[in-house]
């Protein structure tokens, strides 16, 4: 018993640890309940916060063939779908 508790200490004391318990700590403030926020999607296991919409949503307003004028809008949003599947993966 005297080992896993010194492990969880060891644990706890890492700076990965105090990093993830930083985070929540900012997390905590902006929701109003992390297990919630965990379960759909908005928080990650390292505590941090997937905003629900960080993109423009207006369309592609390019007149040329093949050419996206939203192309930093278009890579937020794959991005967003990435972190997003993968927050619903771990919470199951």
């Amino acid at each position: 018993m005297e080992e896993v508790n010194r492990t969880l200490e060891e644990r706890l004391s890492s700076p990965e640890a105090s990093l993830i318990m930083h985070n929540l700590l900012y997390a905590s403030s902006k929701v109003r309940s992390l297990r919630r926020a965990f379960k759909r999607g908005r928080l990650t296991q390292f505590g941090l916060l997937i905003s629900k919409r960080p993109f423009n949503n207006r369309a592609n307003t390019s007149k040329r063939n093949g050419k996206s004028s939203r192309f930093v809008t278009e890579q937020k949003k794959r991005d967003y779908e990435y972190a997003k599947r993968k927050a619903i993966e771990q919470s199951l």
